[in-house]
């Protein structure tokens, strides 16, 4: 398979992502799947994270989602050889900043496997989940990506990249999982309701 490229192709060619919220696992997990079938039908340009190749390569496996979370599921892969750059590890490449991912492909081969999986993460989380962006455009820079996307899943792939800037705003800090949200909010309301009685036999005392 010919070299990816484009004649506006610039040093250094990266995608990135950032992680607004912790992934939930029933979203991530079809997310993951949706990944591997990608990688799957691109094993003749892939190895995985242990430099295993094409039939060999094992890109599934389980990662934890900051220090000490539970363990998630993951996929990774490379090109090879002379074909590879950085890996692309989904959701994180680098558990150090899971605010900000990124990997440089730099055009290889691979890139388009790169990409499609891009486009597969936005069909399992929404931009305030999730915000991808990129150093190329949606046409043509993912059009190889798209057409691979689209041939493996069976579905339209839709532009999943967002306004250019918003990976450069000001950094926020990951949000809590829906799961950890919902036990503050009951922590909340169980406070309000014990200071609520509370006020209330105060002035029941104060009466009698």
């Amino acid at each position: 398979m010919a070299t990816l490229c484009a004649p506006n192709a610039a040093a250094g060619y990266t995608h990135y992502w950032r992680w607004r919220k912790t992934p939930e696992p029933a979203a991530l997990a079809p997310c993951i799947e949706d990944m591997g079938r990608i990688a799957d039908a691109s094993r003749d340009i892939l190895a995985d994270d242990q430099d295993r190749e094409k039939d060999a390569a094992v890109f599934g496996g389980k990662i934890a989602f900051l220090d000490g979370g539970p363990l998630l599921p993951g996929i990774a892969f490379n090109g090879i050889g002379d074909d590879a750059y950085e890996p692309f590890a989904f959701p994180l490449v680098d558990p150090g900043t899971p605010a900000f991912q990124a990997v440089k492909t730099e055009w290889k081969p691979y890139d388009e496997v790169v990409v499609a999986c891009l486009i597969a993460a936005r069909d399992h989380f929404p931009p305030d989940v999730l915000t991808i962006e990129s150093d190329g455009d949606w046409s043509p820079d993912w059009s190889r990506g798209a057409q691979l996307y689209e041939r493996v899943l069976g579905r339209t792939a839709h532009n999943p990249l967002d306004a250019r800037g918003a990976l450069l705003s000001d950094e926020a800090p990951i949000a809590p999982s829906s799961n950890e949200g919902g036990f503050r909010k009951n922590l909340l309301l169980s406070l309000i309701v014990f200071l609520a009685l509370a006020l209330a036999y105060t002035l029941v005392r104060k009466r009698a």
